[in-house]
């Protein structure tokens, strides 16, 4: 039905989790923190997130928003899980507060696999009466203000992850995981910088703009 990615680092409950999830139809990547998570879903990009808030090295919700400063996990639906108070870092589709029933989890998971398949379904009709991408009429709707407040967000993220890098460095432990997400988020960052030269370009060379050719 979907593919979830899951990040706990508790085994067995991970493994619990992941049987009934795998049981009810839905393909499941199972990692143990969250520079797991990252590493896994840049690697294939899930339908849903499944994590536990509090895990070693990288935190479930920290690994959320790092993820979300690249547009293809912008809108990937997260569910957070956690033995304490729900976190309010990101917005989530719903926060489960541990010991749960997992079966209420499966179910609202098939729900999210309907809504998606339908999301799916109606933008590959919109997609035919779009008009077409090439066509110098047509004006991108995101403004440099909002790309340049999220290459901000994005910098931002990318200094905090590099000195993650350096505090585990300085305990011994391996940062290949590490150093992969920095390298993800710079690539965002330099996505995101070519995109609103782009915008900015497009925007000078538009009549009625109020910016001079």
């Amino acid at each position: 039905m979907s593919r979830i990615l899951l990040a706990d680092d508790d085994a067995g409950f991970r493994d619990s989790l992941q049987a009934l999830l795998v049981e009810s139809g839905h393909s499941v990547r199972a990692v143990g923190n969250g520079l797991e998570a990252l590493s896994a879903a840049l690697k294939e990009l899930p339908d849903v997130i499944v994590s536990d808030i509090h895990m070693p090295v990288l935190d479930g919700p920290d690994a959320v928003v790092m993820l979300r400063t690249i547009a293809r996990f912008s809108n990937v639906p997260v569910v957070l899980m956690s033995g304490e108070a729900a976190s309010e870092s990101v917005p989530v589709e719903r926060f489960f507060h541990k010991p749960f029933d997992p079966q209420v989890l499966v179910d609202m998971l098939g729900r999210l696999a309907v809504r998606s398949h339908a999301a799916s379904r109606f933008a590959r009709v919109a997609s035919v009466s779009a008009p077409n991408s090439n066509d110098d009429s047509t004006v991108t709707t995101c403004l440099p203000e909002q790309l340049h407040e999220r290459i901000v967000h994005a910098l931002a993220l990318l200094a905090e992850q590099e000195m993650r890098v350096v505090r585990l460095e300085r305990h011994g432990f391996d940062t290949t995981l590490a150093v992969d997400v920095c390298e993800a988020l710079a690539g965002s960052v330099a996505a995101l910088s070519r995109y609103q030269q782009e915008v900015t370009s497009r925007g000078a060379r538009t009549p009625g703009t109020g910016v001079a050719e």
